[in-house]
This record gives C-alpha cells, structure tokens and sequence, in this order.
C-alpha cells in the first residue's frame, strides 16, 4: 500500500471509468488515509482536470482552491490547518463538483467522445532519522459522458403520412385512426441495439401500415407492445445529420364508458440502447398519448 492513499471514488463505487450525464453536476470525492507508522508533514493534494468536456465555471472543491489557469485543485494546509501535520492512520475525505460542457451548442458542433479525466496526486514529507523525505501517491480516473440519446412521440389525424379515416372527435362504437411518429435524435456516441417500444391499450388496433417500410416496426399481439427495432444510431442524428423516424398506424374504437374522456392512444414510449464510448445502456422515455393532439395542426380543442 502507498504510503498515503488518495482513492477517487464516484456514487460510492471504486473503479477505472465511470459514465456520468451530460450537464449534469457529480460529486467526486477522494478518501484519504496515513498507513506509515510516521506522522506525514506540508501534505498536499492536487487534483488535475482534463478532457474535452471539462465545464470550469462548474468547478466547485470543498475547502480548496480551483485555479482556472491550469485546471487544477489544491487542498493544502492553506487550505485546510489539518494538513499541515497528518499522524500515522488519521484519514479523511475531500470533495469537489464537476459537470460536463453541453454535447451539442446548437452552432453544428458535436462534442466527440466526451470525457472529464481526473488525476489526483498525494503528497507529504516525511521525517526519518532527522532527514525529510517527500513521498508521493498518483491515481487517475476517466468519466465518460453518456450520449443525449431522445425520443419524441406525437399522434396525428389530419396531417402526416396516412390519409387516416373516422370522425372526428371520435364517436362511440366508430372506429378513426392515427398516425404516431417516433423521431429518435443522438449527439455525442454511436449507439448500437437501439429499440423503441409501448404498449397500446385494448381498445386500440395496429393496422400495420408503416412508413418507411425499410424500418423494422412489429406488434405483438400477446403483450400488445409495438416495437421499433432501429439498431445503430450513429452520433449527431437528427442534430448536424438526418434524423431517424419511423410512422405507424392505429385504430381506435371508443366506448360508451370513455365520452367525455381523452383515452390513450398509445402507452409510454421507451427507447433504449448501448452507448459505444460510454460502456452503459442508455434510456430515456415519453410519456403516453392521447386523443387531443397537441401536434396536429388540423386539430381543434
């Protein structure tokens, strides 16, 4: 064991690489310890920020001092008395927040494989036989930012691709139907195994009629779940590149039980998949939709 240990640890785990959310703030911390039989004196911690998604007005230690100018931390007795003297097995903890940069700034520029990588450095002298030696301990940590991996759902009847059929608004025991677009977007990290899925209510027929055909869009009929099996999604999609759609249609048949309701017309839609860079399964969801269609610039309220 290092003389003096500075371990950096994430979410109470300890481990090579962590993956972390865009944008969001993390709490980093290094739990310290003496395991010399000697008191350590003048110890000092730096901890030295790197990578392309370093965000520097995030930056924020616990009792240190962030300098700007070359991205590193520094707790020390000026920063803290207690580390001008460390005896043999005293132990502690320091801390800093970090978020990352945004992946995409809307000017057509993709952050590519983002990271934030932290090497923390310990050290101390050390007083033996009235001669003082310096010791140090290194450790190096990289986090991974995931990729902003998004679905968007919407129900339409009057516009769209189909030329869909009923009244509108519905009427009991008649059957109208829909359009529901997915649209998947990607910023920073391909994305494999990428599948869309929901559930639609009893109530509710899947016709079959999908567009483009080329897509890969199933009903099972058993767990009523749609699935959109979409497969790589490459970085930048529907940011700087074209995006990734798919449309389906549905059928509704209303029940005298359900006048003067909005019914849902599909359940909550969840896309999933793996992130390349970041070694984590991605997910995010939307919520389910119902019959007044927000995104349909025919409808009526």
């Amino acid at each position: 064991r290092p003389f003096i240990e500075a371990k950096i640890t994430f979410n109470g785990a300890y481990q090579d690489e962590y993956a972390i959310a865009s944008q969001k703030e993390i709490s980093i911390r290094f739990p310290w310890s003496n395991n010399l039989t000697t008191r350590m004196d003048d110890v000092e911690i730096k901890a030295r920020l790197s990578g392309n998604a370093v965000d520097k007005t995030s930056v924020e230690p616990s009792r240190g001092f962030y300098s700007s100018s070359d991205n590193t931390i520094t707790w020390d007795k000026n920063t803290d008395v207690s580390f001008g003297s460390i005896e043999s097995g005293e132990s502690g903890v320091v801390e800093f927040s970090i978020s990352s940069l945004p992946l995409f700034t809307g000017t057509q520029t993709l952050i590519e494989k983002p990271q934030i990588v932290v090497e923390v450095s310990i050290k101390g002298k050390e007083s033996v036989g009235g001669i003082m030696k310096e010791l140090t301990n290194i450790e190096r940590k990289t986090f991974k930012v995931v990729s902003d991996f998004q679905i968007a759902a919407k129900a339409l009847h009057y516009s769209g691709l189909f030329n869909n059929v009923g009244l509108m608004p519905p009427k009991v025991d008649q059957e109208t139907t829909y359009t529901i677009v997915w649209s998947v977007t990607n910023s920073s990290n391909k994305i494999s195994q990428a599948v869309a899925k929901a559930i639609l209510p009893p109530y509710v027929r899947f016709t079959g009629v999908v567009s483009p055909l080329s897509e890969d869009v199933s009903f099972d009929e058993v767990t009523r779940e749609v699935t959109w099996d979409i497969g790589t999604v490459e970085r930048g999609v529907g940011l700087i590149n074209e995006g990734a759609e798919v449309a389906f249609q549905i059928a509704f048949l209303p029940s005298i039980s359900q006048v003067g309701k909005r019914p849902s017309l599909i359940g909550e839609t969840t896309l999933s998949g793996q992130d390349s860079f970041a070694n984590i399964v991605v997910q995010s969801k939307k919520k389910s939709l119902d019959t007044r269609l927000s995104n349909d610039s025919g409808f009526k309220t």
